[in-house]
């Protein structure tokens, strides 16, 4: 029976098998005194003040005057630029030493953006399009099973996600954590975070808002766990590859990154160890509207998920769900109403983090049938 109803949750969706990650091409630009790093056609801004690392053996006895200012979960090292030197030869001396795995640039995490539309434009329910209802029929999402959301940070006393008169939570107040402030996740929310947690895990049958892939039934739903990485508007340098490990090591079965920044070795390395521990990510594809998927959905270990407009890819003038080799799934991502964070109920959004946001409740539900 479990495997009757892991082949229906599924089936909501349509499988685009991909095997392998895009290939890479990367460069460097200077525009206006800022470096960045250009990867299939998108441009991410460098942090010049600091290389990131992973040696091959001790640096103590190497000669070169190197202390680190951080060291990430899994060994790898921080190392500050010297003063009036250039970042990009500095690189390639310290590579050119043969002490290091590998020794990269640090660039901006952005989130894929949501764009709202109007009011008048003809809208429809997702959870009809993906076959939720009958889904529901099995397990509606057990808080057993842990949901973690890297992004911007949720809007956890939203009525529909935190507490509120049902006197239930979807959204933890004990895990999660802030790294711009480096922090336990408490206050800061961001609308991205809150809309992406709103197809996940927004509460059924409160008579407030929508209802979520995953979000229970007059009862809590899979426990979302809030892991502030970037800002709401805004691009920032932060360290993903431990959100990634955090999350796991706190228990997350599903991790959820709406996101796109250049390829790492950091992150790649992240995702193998979610990946050895059984943890699902899923990220959106990118809403370049190019042939090439964005970075880290692009990593073939997680679960790429493009945007559909009524059964065909999602384009929207210069916009538009990205597609190619190595996309996974699709999934609704056009006039998806869901939470906001100005208001304790809805807006309207476009975008592939939307569709994202479905695939992750999907696993949710499927991983609800399973675990105790």
């Amino acid at each position: 029976m479990k495997k009757i109803i892991c082949i229906l949750v599924c089936s909501l969706f349509i499988s685009i098998i991909g095997y392998s990650q895009n290939n890479v091409i990367q460069k460097t630009e200077r525009i206006s005194n800022k470096l960045y790093v250009v990867e299939n056609g998108n441009r991410f801004l460098v942090d010049t003040t600091r290389i990131v690392v992973k040696t091959k053996k001790s640096l103590d006895n190497s000669g070169l005057d190197i202390k680190p200012i951080y060291r990430h979960r899994l060994g790898f090292l921080d190392i500050p630029v010297p003063q009036n030197t250039d970042i990009v030869d500095y690189a390639e001396k310290l590579r050119k030493t043969g002490l290091f795995e590998f020794v990269e640039l640090i660039t901006e995490c952005k989130l894929l953006s949501t764009n709202s539309i109007q009011e008048t434009e003809t809208k429809g329910s997702f959870l009809t399009e993906i076959n939720a209802i009958n889904a529901w029929k099995f397990t509606m999402g057990s808080p057993s099973v842990k949901v973690a959301i890297l992004d911007c940070g949720i809007k956890r006393d939203h009525e529909d996600l935190g507490y509120g008169n049902d006197g239930y939570s979807n959204v933890s107040y004990t895990q999660g954590h802030d790294y711009i402030n480096n922090t336990l996740y408490t206050a800061p929310v961001g609308g991205h975070a809150t809309r992406v947690a709103g197809i996940l895990g927004a509460k059924a049958n409160n008579s407030i808002g929508i209802a979520g892939v995953a979000g229970g039934n007059h009862s809590q739903g899979v426990t979302m766990l809030s892991y502030r990485i970037t800002y709401n508007d805004e691009s920032s340098f932060t360290n993903v590859d431990d959100a990634i490990c955090d999350a796991v090591n706190a228990g997350a079965k599903v991790i959820n990154m709406s996101i796109t920044t250049s390829s790492q070795s950091t992150i790649d390395e992240a995702i193998d160890y979610a990946y050895n521990h059984g943890v699902s990510i899923v990220c959106g594809s990118g809403n370049n509207n190019s042939s090439s998927l964005g970075y880290p959905a692009s990593n073939s270990k997680t679960i790429s998920v493009g945007a559909l407009n009524n059964n065909t890819r999602w384009q929207q003038g210069s916009i538009g769900s990205n597609y190619g080799y190595g996309l996974d799934l699709v999934a609704p991502g056009t006039n998806i109403e869901t939470t906001n964070v100005n208001t304790n109920y809805t807006s309207y959004y476009n975008g592939t983090s939307l569709a994202a946001a479905q695939v992750s409740g999907a696993v949710a539900l499927m991983l609800s049938l399973v675990l105790p």
